[in-house]
């Protein structure tokens, strides 16, 4: 994720007052460093204003990716963002 986006991102959230997201990652097969990082700065800003970052529709090697970086023990992976909507 180029750096300008990473920081529209994160203004968007403040502006809105943002503090529950859900990810649909349905198109991901592959995430790089910035973009986990990215995400986990997204944990980082929900859970620091008591909100909840949801990931949904993660492929077989991202979700590899996630369980060897520790990701999805901050973050609640669903299949579907219906089933991760119904869960708040």
């Amino acid at each position: 994720m180029k750096i300008s986006r990473q920081k529209h991102l994160f203004s968007l959230l403040e502006d809105e007052g943002c503090r529950k997201l859900v990810i649909s990652l349905e198109h991901c097969d592959y995430i790089g460093s910035m973009t986990l990082a990215t995400l986990f700065g997204v944990w980082r800003f929900l859970a620091h204003r008591d909100g909840q970052l949801k990931l949904c529709a993660v492929s077989p090697p991202v979700r590899d990716l996630f369980e060897m970086t520790h990701v999805d023990e901050l973050v609640e992976i669903f299949n579907d963002r219906n089933e991760a909507l119904r869960k708040w």
